[in-house]
């Protein structure tokens, strides 16, 4: 399985001088293999660049087909629905999956994302791509070569989020990957659930908003420091950081890996800060 990054920012996106390197773009990861499968990890504005990539192919004639993965119906995880190029051509279809509002589907906390004061579009409905919607569970889905699954992940207790996080797995010819983008953990550590959830995998993509100092309990974040404890504990020997503060600028970034790094000299894990444009192979 490849995967890609095309936004690597939390909350919003963060353009200027201070973001060339790492990028400034908010949530979106693909991960693709050679038969030409493709899902789509988050859709924030980094989702606007992937369109932009695919419509140079067989989704600019209508002959594409993707699974979107939803972890959480923040706005920085779903602001690029609305300016994604393959969802205005006829003929694409996409099954788009995750947790909905409370009691409701998923489509109804995306057409909320989508009401008229925030976008031209309005509606879900004006999507002219053949879209199919589900709820995550725990049966899992089959895309491809590519299993799926998911877990539910905990969250901060400041602010009432309209949806819990999602942890997603990704599973192919014995290889795997976890994808953990936002998650607070209760006394900064993760809850054997999500350890049992991660073991074995070969690599984890894990939130690292901010270092710990910088930390607030209670707003529904991990420290970078918290990404390398489950790393280790689960026994994943590949960690690439993401879902950085937009207050954090490059250089900010960089010194925060190499911290994480140089905390795991002596230990087996290879740590990597995510960027935009950046694969990795598992």
């Amino acid at each position: 399985m490849k995967i890609r990054f095309w936004g690597v920012r939390s909350d919003i996106p963060v353009p200027g001088r201070g973001t060339l390197r790492y990028g400034g773009h908010t949530l979106c990861t693909t991960v693709t293999n050679d038969q030409n499968d493709l899902c789509i990890l988050d859709a924030g504005s980094g989702l606007i660049s992937l369109g932009g990539s695919l419509m140079n192919g067989r989704f600019s004639r209508g002959e594409g087909k993707a699974l979107l993965l939803i972890s959480h119906g923040a706005w920085d995880h779903t602001q690029g629905i609305g300016f994604f190029g393959p969802f205005l051509i006829r003929g694409n279809r996409f099954t788009l999956c995750g947790l909905g509002t409370g009691d409701a589907a998923l489509v109804e906390s995306l057409e909320a994302r989508l009401a008229p004061a925030l976008s031209p579009l309005q509606s879900l409905e004006h999507l002219v791509a053949r879209m199919v919607f589900r709820d995550a569970d725990h049966r899992g889905i089959q895309w491809g070569a590519i299993q799926v699954e998911s877990q539910p992940l905990p969250c901060g207790t400041e602010h009432e989020y309209d949806s819990q996080p999602l942890a997603y797995r990704l599973r192919q010819a014995g290889r795997s990957l976890v994808y953990i983008p936002r998650a607070e953990y209760p006394d900064g550590a993760a809850p054997d659930p999500v350890i049992a959830f991660c073991r074995g995998a070969h690599l984890l993509i894990h939130e690292a908003y901010c270092s710990a100092g910088d930390l607030q309990p209670g707003l529904g974040h991990s420290s970078a420091g918290a990404a390398v404890d489950l790393a280790l504990r689960a026994g994943i020997p590949r960690l690439a950081l993401f879902h950085y503060s937009p207050a954090y600028d490059d250089d900010h970034i960089e010194r925060m890996v190499q911290t994480c790094s140089g905390g795991t000299v002596d230990r087996p894990v290879a740590i990597v800060g995510a960027r935009e444009g950046l694969e990795l192979i598992v």
